[in-house]
């Protein structure tokens, strides 16, 4: 077992015979002290003066050192030896103990710095970065209290063992906007009582701490979470993660679970969490599934709630979730609707008790290459479905991942929408229920308004003005598919009209028997896989199907990878950059 300095460890938790007694680490807080620096190297201490060629960035020879006991003033001959225009940087490493001369602090002065003059004496940490022979591109400087302390992050904080401790935090990691800001620190609430989903177990698996804390912001402020029913995991120690997780006052589970691929390396995870909260939380009826880089609706828990009865009394279906892949501002407008679909388990769902079992038994082990959600929508869900808002409740903020990238990320999540409104709760979830829900499908493809992709083209601009349409009308484009509809993923018809009509490309997703629900404006738009989908029976004879062309394929790029392409960098000469770096103008 791996031992953290400044981390406490206690007694091993057995949760059954599929874990492990050692695989289970509850963290304390027990922060190490302050670095000392009496215990530094006292020759590696005093002024560094780092010289870098402006137009390389390399630095340029070593960094010259003037110990604390040197004569400080062989500075003002160095300075002028250094060629205009180079950038300069100056640095105090340690403790001056007898302050800076001050023949010193007058020639930092002299060349622009502002706290040299008055400032540096014992005990200071000053970093100051200039153009020789122009500006200032930056100083920093730390003071000590009159006991000749260094302050610690946010002086104006409350005194008291849990603000003290998240003052070290700040100042070891970065990157945790408001809670670590000095004037209006984000509140750390706790202990909020879910009234709504009283026994509900929720999961959490997480190894970047920034990305979770953005996460759990969105979780503390939605109505009805209960701290005390959140279990995080996360493969391996990870001192920042343990950290934040002290100032929370949330637990954190090592897994110790390994897997050869990177996919099954998260599966594994995933079944090690499933294992352990359904044997810790025997009351728990249904498990809510989260991750560390997705942010929640503030109706979150009430969507959830107002789904449970379905869920579970509906055997047809296996999961609530609160990502639609379709929600985008063109093709999702009304927060208040529900649909079901043949749904990934993603961006934070809900399952029963009885299908977490399933999951845990039947997800593959650590040596073989599988994603734990397309393995379950492809091998466990065995036809059931799920209940999904029209607006999604969650919103993927990440920009990389197992199976999406950068580029991907900015394509096809970065413009998707979510609720925000936690007055707009969604209705009609009795509407749902399997056969009640085939008989409003059936009702609104009979009063349906085909379109002829051959006479009003979706890959058009104009595509979403060129029907006049009112609230509740249903219009329905049949795209061409052959095959089976429950093992399809993806095709050129599916990538080019997904994209022209600004939803998600990258696979198909949200499938009801083949019949996918879209907005246009205020009326419905059903995209239907012909002949595939049950509902093909609803084609107009002799009404063309939407198929891939190159014409097609052109103006589906233009609408998706070719709307990301910019102008070209031109370079300017090399004596621009050197009078813009010098003088600050540009």
């Amino acid at each position: 077992m791996v031992k953290l300095p400044g981390i406490e460890q206690h007694g091993k938790t057995p949760v059954g015979d599929r874990i492990r007694r050692e695989q289970v680490i509850n963290y304390t807080s027990t922060f190490p002290p302050a670095p000392d620096l009496s215990h530094t190297n006292y020759t590696n201490l005093g002024l560094y003066l780092i010289v870098i060629h402006q137009r390389t960035g390399r630095i340029m020879g070593a960094p010259d050192h003037f110990q604390p006991w040197s004569d400080l003033s062989r500075l003002a001959a160095l300075v002028p030896t250094i060629q205009p225009g180079r950038i300069m940087v100056a640095m105090l490493r340690g403790d001056l103990s007898y302050g800076v001369p001050e023949v010193t602090r007058v020639t930092l002065g002299r060349l622009g710095s502002h706290a040299a003059p008055g400032v540096l004496g014992r005990g200071v940490a000053w970093a100051w970065a200039w153009v020789k022979g122009g500006r200032t591109l930056g100083e920093a400087v730390v003071v000590p209290d009159r006991e000749g302390r260094v302050t610690h992050h946010c002086p104006n904080w409350p005194r008291s063992k849990l603000w003290d401790e998240r003052r070290i935090f700040c100042d070891k990691y970065e990157r945790y906007g408001d809670l670590c800001a000095c004037l209006h620190p984000h509140p750390i609430r706790r202990h909020i009582v879910n009234s709504r989903i009283g026994n509900s177990a929720i999961i959490i698996i997480a190894h970047r701490a920034a990305d979770l804390y953005r996460s759990l912001k969105s979780l503390y402020a939605a109505t009805g979470f209960d701290s005390r029913r959140l279990e995080i995991f996360t493969p391996h120690p990870h001192t920042e993660l343990s950290s934040l997780l002290v100032l929370l006052s949330l637990r954190l589970t090592v897994t110790y679970r390994q897997g050869i691929f990177v996919a099954s390396h998260i599966t594994s995870q995933f079944v090690f969490a499933l294992s352990f909260v359904l044997e810790k939380y025997e009351d728990a009826d249904f498990l809510i599934v989260l991750e560390e880089d997705v942010a929640l609706s503030p109706d979150f828990f009430v969507y959830l709630n107002r789904t449970a009865d379905l869920l579970e009394r509906d055997r047809t279906l296996f999961c609530v979730s609160a990502h639609n892949d379709l929600s985008y501002p063109s093709t999702a407008s009304d927060p208040r609707a529900v649909i079901r679909t043949a749904s990934y388990t993603n961006y934070g769902w809900m399952i029963r008790r009885d299908f977490a079992v399933e999951m845990s038994k039947g997800l593959p082990g650590g040596d073989v290459e599988a994603s734990w959600d397309v393995f379950t929508y492809f091998f466990l869900r065995k036809g059931r479905e799920c209940v999904i808002p029209e607006v999604s409740r969650s919103y993927h903020f990440g920009h990389g991942g197992t199976n999406i990238n950068q580029l991907t990320s900015h394509l096809y999540f970065a413009n998707k929408h979510y609720n925000t409104d936690p007055r707009m709760l969604v209705e009609g979830v009795e509407e749902l229920e399997q056969q009640k829900y085939e008989e409003t499908i059936h009702r609104m493809l009979q009063k349906s308004t085909p379109i002829n992709p051959l006479t009003h083209n979706p890959c058009s601009d104009d595509f979403y003005t060129l029907f006049n349409v009112t609230e509740n009308e249903v219009l329905i484009l049949f795209f061409h598919f052959e095959g089976d509809i429950d093992k399809f993923r993806s095709s050129e018809e599916w990538v080019d009209l997904a994209t022209c009509l600004g939803t998600f490309a990258l696979e198909s997703r949200e499938s009801h028997h083949g019949l996918y629900r879209l907005k246009y404006g205020p009326a419905h738009l059903f995209l239907i896989a012909y002949p595939a989908s049950r509902y093909s029976t609803y084609m107009p004879e002799g009404m063309a199907v939407f198929r891939s062309t190159p014409e097609v394929r052109m103006a589906a790029f233009k609408k998706g990878m070719g709307r990301l392409r910019h102008q070209p960098y031109h370079l300017r000469p090399l004596q621009d950059y050197y009078h813009i770096l010098a003088t600050g103008t540009t």
